[in-house]
């Protein structure tokens, strides 16, 4: 079972070292990478399992995903405001609320379960990253939001954003 994991995801952990020194020898652009595959190849690869995806997993899975996001954001609210310094707290709360279900967890999942269960995987990654989003939006408002309530108005003005 453990050579069969290794085997399967040792092509995906080869692209890190890769890529590291592509990008240390300027050979290749970050850019030329990152780009395509950031705003082209993960938003197919998200519809195209979710068009896969049944009715029951669209339901429960990215919900559950976005709960667990969101309940990992009170131990990141202590660990921040106790344990971080004052420049880091930002990061230590997006670091709770923000996770790499895609980019490790699919190869992971992929080496270990096989094709069938990506397909679950990106319904929980749905709900992590609308978690993660709405997380760092609400903070990114409330550091440029003056005022008494900044959570409140935080969260309004994150509702209201589709409709403006």
């Amino acid at each position: 079972m453990l050579f069969e994991f290794l085997k399967g995801i040792f092509p995906y952990l080869l692209c890190v070292p890769l890529g590291y020194w592509l990008s240390r020898k300027e050979y290749l652009p970050k850019a030329w990478v990152t780009v395509p595959m950031l705003f082209v190849l993960m938003p197919v690869l998200i519809v195209n399992h979710v068009l896969k995806a049944e009715a029951e997993s669209l339901k429960i899975l990215p919900l559950m995903g976005f709960l667990l996001a969101l309940g990992m954001l009170l131990p990141a609210h202590f660990f921040h405001r106790f344990r971080a310094p004052e420049a880091e707290r930002g990061l230590i709360q997006s670091s709770f609320s923000f996770y790499n279900v895609a980019f490790f967890g699919i190869p992971t999942v992929l080496a270990l379960f096989g094709p069938d269960s990506v397909t679950l995987l990106i319904c929980i990654y749905i709900g992590t990253a609308c978690t993660g989003t709405s997380s760092a939006s609400t903070r990114s408002l409330k550091a440029r939001t003056p005022c008494a309530k900044p959570y409140f108005e935080s969260s309004k003005s994150l509702l209201c954003m589709p409709f403006s």
